[in-house]
This record gives structure tokens, sequence and C-alpha cells, in this order.
């Protein structure tokens, strides 16, 4: 069986001790009474000891308490007695010195403004501020609490860039793909709480994979017209091979009218890659009834083709934004003399 020690008599050691604990557990009150002991053992000075929690609500709480703790051993230095648990273990050791402890207690009362007790960005940012010139941070940079704005502004600026000229069929797929100025910047948001994440694919894929959507979507547009009829006449009333989606004749005929617009537009019109991704082999596949055999033609094939290549595409152009702004946020808040929590 493990032995179980409570604060007032677990040893103080040096180094790093890691102790995970649940929600109403005890943590504020084990750190009061380290705090306690660091002063009246150790002679540890205020100023010496860094606390550091979540929120400015339980910083708060932990300085309150902490000054309380130290003022109830002190006033307990004098009568010899305490009701508190942490203070009276103190004192009934054997080689208390209650002169001693009440002379440190009264210094680290007087000097409790220099405690620092602060949330973790609050002492980051303190740190900063008292070693500027070492971080090379400005004395008098803003701190913004909120990032949203700057980020959804980078995500304006690389859509401008990339697709102010871009090709309407680069375009119409990366819209298919819901890549638009606001999912790119909550994607921003989303990369930011988790900033050691490696993002793959590499941003250099990009440009291919733009080449080679305009390619297939080339092919499709002077393709479609040989291949219409019988596409048609595969999904004609009557064949009986198809369940699912795909048996709703009436649908598919808006689904292959888009097909339609889509050939003979020179921009795609809404929804036109979405239309086309419903007749990937794959999906035809699915919609196939297992007592029957699914058709095959090469515009089930291309259509498969599109689709990988746009959702490959979708993907290197979130991950080219994200290295891109990852390296431009904080270059545009230097600039502003602007700094965020995760800044800090």
């Amino acid at each position: 069986m493990k032995p179980v020690y409570s604060v007032t008599d677990a040893a103080l050691n040096r180094g790093v001790t890691l102790i995970e604990a649940s929600a109403g557990t005890g943590k504020t009150y084990t750190i009061t009474g380290l705090f306690l002991r660091l002063i009246v053992e150790e002679d540890v000075q205020v100023r010496e000891i860094l606390v550091t929690t979540y929120t400015v609500a339980a910083t708060a709480e932990l300085r309150s308490r902490i000054r309380e703790l130290l003022q109830l051993a002190l006033e307990a230095t004098h009568t010899g007695a305490s009701k508190n648990a942490l203070i009276s273990g103190l004192l009934a050791r054997p080689r208390f010195d209650g002169e001693l402890a009440r002379k440190r207690l009264a210094v680290a009362l007087r000097a409790f403004d220099e405690a620092a007790i602060h949330t973790i960005h609050g002492f980051c940012e303190r740190i900063l501020r008292e070693r500027a010139l070492e971080s090379g941070a400005l004395f008098d940079a803003e701190l913004l609490t909120d990032q949203s704005a700057v980020m959804r502004e980078l995500a304006e600026d690389y859509w401008r860039t990339h697709f102010h000229n871009a090709s309407p069929v680069v375009t119409a797929a990366c819209l298919q793909g819901k890549v638009n100025p606001a999912n790119l910047a909550q994607l921003l948001r989303d990369q930011s709480a988790h900033p050691r994440l490696h993002i793959i694919p590499s941003p250099t894929d990009r440009h291919h994979l733009m080449a080679e959507l305009e390619a297939l979507h080339g092919e499709f547009c002077h393709e479609w017209p040989k291949w219409c009829p019988a596409v048609r006449t595969i999904f004609a009333d009557g064949n009986g091979w198809a369940i699912g989606k795909c048996a709703k004749s009436a649908e598919v005929r808006q689904l292959l009218d888009l097909v339609d617009a889509c050939a003979k537009e020179s921009a795609p019109p809404i929804g036109a890659f979405a239309a086309l991704e419903r007749f990937t082999s794959d999906e035809i596949a699915r919609g196939t009834s297992t007592r029957a055999t699914s058709p095959n033609h090469d515009f089930f094939q291309l259509c498969t083709k599109l689709a990988d290549t746009r959702a490959g595409l979708v993907a290197a152009v979130e991950s080219d934004f994200l290295t891109w702004a990852r390296a431009d946020l904080p270059r545009r808040m230097a600039a502003r003399n602007m700094v965020s929590f995760d800044g800090l």
C-alpha cells in the first residue's frame, strides 16, 4: 500500500514533481499550504515563488487565500494555537521555531504585493514588460484579447490574392469544398489552438492540382456532348438497376441538366462539381442493387478523377493558407504593436 502524505508532512523536494488531480481534490488548499511552508521552513521570499493558474477568478481566489493563510499563521505564532489544520500541523512539529516563523511571516506579508500569483498569460505579460529589452517586446504594446478580426483580415487578403484572378473552374471547385474567407479564418483559429500540429499536405502541390483540375474539366467539356445520350439512357426510367439516390429518376435528371450546363458554360454554375461528384464510380456502385451489375462508362471514371483532384486541391489550398497565415500573423501583429494571448 502506498503511503499517503498530507501537505504538512510531504517533503519539499527540489526539482520537478508532477501531481495529477481532478476537480475538487484540494489543489488550491495544497498550493496555499506549500506556499506557507516555503515561507516558514525554507525562508523563501514571496517574490521568489511563482503561482500560475488558468483564470482570472482562480488567480484572485489563490491570492486571497494565500494572504489569509499567512495572516492566520502569523497570529498563531503569538497564540500558539490555530483552528486551521495546516497551521496547527506546523505548530505541532517538535522543532518548530515560533519566533523565527513570526519574523518570516511578517516579512512575507509586508512584501505580499510582490507575490507572483498570475494567470499563465498574466505571468507572460509581466515578464515581457519587465524584460522588454531582452525579449524585444515594446513597452506600449496593446494586448489584443481576440484575434478574430485580424485572422478574418488575413483570410480575406489571401482570398483576394489567390482567387480574384483565378480561373472559374478553380474558384468553383474550392467554393464547393467550402474554401472561402469565413471558413479559412475559422481554420486559422482552430489551428492556433494547436500550434504544434504538423500540417499536411505540402502547400507546394497547389499549382499542380489547379492545372490538373482545369485539364480534367476541359476533357469533360470536350467529351460530354458525345457521352450525354448514353449516360442519360443509363438513368432512363425502367432500367431497374439502381436503388437509393440513383433510383430517383427526377433527381438524376436535374443533376444531369446541371452537368449539361457545366459543359456548356464558361464558368461552372453553382453546384456543378457537387453534381459531377454524384456520378463517380464509387457513388454509382453504392447506388446499384445487389441483384444488378453497376454500369460502366468513361464519364463515371472522369467524374472520379475530378472528385479526387478537387478534394486534393481543397486540402492543398487550406494547407497553403495556414502556412502563409502562421508566418504573416505575428508580423502583422508586430507591425501594429499588438500582442495576443497566444503571442505572449
